[in-house]
C-alpha cells in the first residue's frame, strides 16, 4: 500500500488529477487503519486485513479503471445521484454554478443530470456552454453530438462532429462517429471515405470493418461488404451478427451452399435471438430451394427458441404464400396490391392469379419451384 501511495502521490504531482488525491486519501487511511490496530493488539487479524485491502487497494484500483474509461471519480458519484431524479441535487447544481459562473466541470454536470432525466434540449444547451468555455474539451463535442443523435438532428451533429475533427485531426472517436452519422444521414460515400481514412489508423478494429460493410451493403457493393464483413469475423471470432450477415450477402449472391454454412454453424448459438433468425435464414434458403419440408421445420424451430421472430416472419410475402399457415385477408390482399401498383402493373398480375387459383402452394406441388422463383423476384424489388 505504502508503494502505491508513492505511486500515486508522483503522478499527482505531474497531472493534477484529483482522481490521484481520492486514491491517496484511500491509502492513507488504509494505512492508518493498519497502524492503530497493529500498535494497539499487536497481532493480526484477518478482518482488519480485508478492509485494509479493499479500502487501500482494490478501491484505488476501481478508480483507475475509471480513470482508464476516461471517468472522473466526482463526475461518477454525481451520475449515481442524478439517478434518482432529485430537485436537490439539481439545485445543488445551478448553486454551485451560479457560484463559479464560469465552470465547465458544473456545466458538464448539469448536462448530465438533463440527459438522465430525458430533457434533452437542456442537456443540449448545457454542452455548448461546456464547449463555448472550455474549445479544447472535445469530449464536450462527443457528448454533444450524441445529445443531437438522440434528439435525431442529424445535420447538426454532422456538423459538430465535422468541426471537431478540423480542431482535432487525430480524434479517432470523433471520426467513427462522424462515420456512423454520414451513414445514418444516408451519406454513404462520405461515410466510406472517412472509415477508409481511419482504416490508415487502426487495422485492427471491429467497428470499423463492421461499419464499412453495412455501409457498401447500401451501395450495393456486395462483394466489398462480404470481405469486411469476414475481416470483422476474423477480429472477434464470437461476434456472431457478422457472421449472420455474411451469411446474408451470400444469399444476396445467390451462393446458397456458402450462405449454409455460417446459418448452421449461428443456430447452435447460446443466443436465442441469433440461433432463430439462423434458423428463419435456413427457411427462406429452403423455400428458394424448393423444401417446404425442410423450410417449414427451420421456421417452427425458429419460433420456438424465440417466439418475437414469429410476428416478422408472417410480414414476409413469401412465407405467407408458401405456407398458406397465414392467409391474406381480402382487406390485406387489396392493401397490398395497391402498394404495389404504383410499382409494377406485372407484379399485380401475378399477384391475382396467384390469389385466383392457389389457395396454397402445398396443395399444388407441382408448381412450386416456378412459384418460388417468381416470389424471389417479387420480394426482392419490395424490399
Amino acid at each position: 500500500i505504502l508503494f502505491i501511495l508513492s505511486i500515486n502521490i508522483i503522478k499527482y504531482t505531474r497531472t493534477k488529477d484529483s482522481n490521484y488525491i481520492i486514491e491517496v486519501i484511500l491509502e492513507i487511511i488504509s494505512i492508518i487503519i493498519l497502524a492503530i490496530y497493529l500498535l494497539i493488539t499487536k497481532e493480526k487479524m484477518i478482518t482488519i486485513n480485508v478492509i485494509a485491502i479493499i479500502v487501500g487497494i482494490i478501491a484505488p484500483i476501481f478508480i483507475k479503471f475509471l480513470t482508464y474509461k476516461k471517468i472522473n471519480i466526482m463526475d461518477f458519484y454525481y451520475s449515481l445521484k442524478f439517478s434518482n431524479n432529485s430537485i436537490k441535487t439539481r439545485n445543488f447544481i445551478l448553486q454551485k454554478i451560479e457560484q463559479h459562473p464560469i465552470s465547465p466541470v458544473w456545466h458538464k454536470r448539469l448536462a448530465k443530470y438533463y440527459e438522465i432525466n430525458k430533457q434533452y434540449e437542456k442537456a443540449e444547451e448545457e454542452y455548448f456552454t461546456v464547449i463555448e468555455q472550455q474549445p479544447n474539451n472535445f469530449e464536450a463535442y462527443c457528448e454533444l453530438a450524441r445529445i443531437l443523435k438522440i434528439q435525431n438532428k442529424r445535420e447538426e451533429q454532422v456538423e459538430i462532429l465535422e468541426n471537431l475533427i478540423k480542431i482535432d485531426p487525430e480524434n479517432y472517436k470523433a471520426k467513427m462517429m462522424l462515420g456512423i452519422a454520414y451513414y445514418d444521414n444516408e451519406q454513404y460515400k462520405e461515410a466510406l471515405n472517412m472509415y477508409q481514412k481511419m482504416l490508415k489508423i487502426n487495422i485492427g478494429d471491429y467497428d470499423l470493418y463492421y461499419n464499412m460493410a453495412m455501409t457498401y451493403t447500401m451501395l450495393n457493393d456486395f462483394i466489398a461488404a462480404k470481405e469486411n464483413y469476414e475481416k470483422a469475423a476474423q477480429i472477434n471470432s464470437y461476434e456472431a451478427i457478422s457472421k449472420l450477415n455474411i451469411g446474408q450477402i451470400n444469399m444476396i449472391l445467390r451462393d446458397y451452399e456458402e450462405a449454409k454454412k455460417y446459418f448452421f454453424e449461428q443456430k447452435e448459438s447460446e443466443d436465442e435471438k441469433i440461433a432463430s433468425y439462423a434458423y428463419y435464414y435456413l427457411a427462406k434458403i429452403a423455400i428458394i430451394e424448393g423444401d417446404i419440408d425442410k423450410a417449414i421445420i427451420y421456421t417452427n424451430t425458429a419460433i420456438e427458441i424465440y417466439p418475437p421472430i414469429k410476428t416478422f416472419i408472417e410480414r414476409e410475402l413469401r412465407f405467407k404464400i408458401i405456407y398458406g399457415k397465414v392467409q391474406l385477408q381480402n382487406q390485406e390482399k387489396e392493401e397490398l396490391i395497391t402498394k404495389i401498383n404504383s410499382k409494377d402493373e406485372k407484379v399485380v398480375d401475378y399477384l391475382e392469379r396467384i390469389y385466383n387459383k392457389v389457395d396454397t402452394l402445398t396443395d399444388n406441388i407441382e408448381h412450386q419451384y416456378k412459384s418460388n422463383e417468381e416470389i424471389e423476384q417479387i420480394y426482392d424489388r419490395e424490399k
